[in-house]
């Protein structure tokens, strides 16, 4: 079966998804497109989600999407 198949590669380690930082998050995804394409089907956003965090957290320190936008627009003059 499909399933025992991927545990079966999960267990013997030879998928990338075993050593990812972000497995719990991503929920692993589709084991049938990993098996059909030989590679996870990661999410986007696990190769920028650090710089989205970055970028959530200056929103959230100078009170806005607008007052970063304006802060960033002051640093440039």
């Amino acid at each position: 079966m499909l399933g025992q198949t991927f545990l079966k590669l999960f267990e013997e380690k030879t998928i990338e998804c075993v050593n990812c930082s972000i497995m719990p998050i991503c929920v692993g995804r589709c084991p049938v497109r990993y098996l059909q394409d030989a590679k996870p089907p990661c999410p986007s956003w696990k190769y920028n989600i650090e710089g989205r965090m970055a970028l959530s957290y200056a929103i959230d320190q100078v009170g806005g999407v607008e007052a970063l936008k304006k802060t960033v627009q002051a640093t440039q003059s």
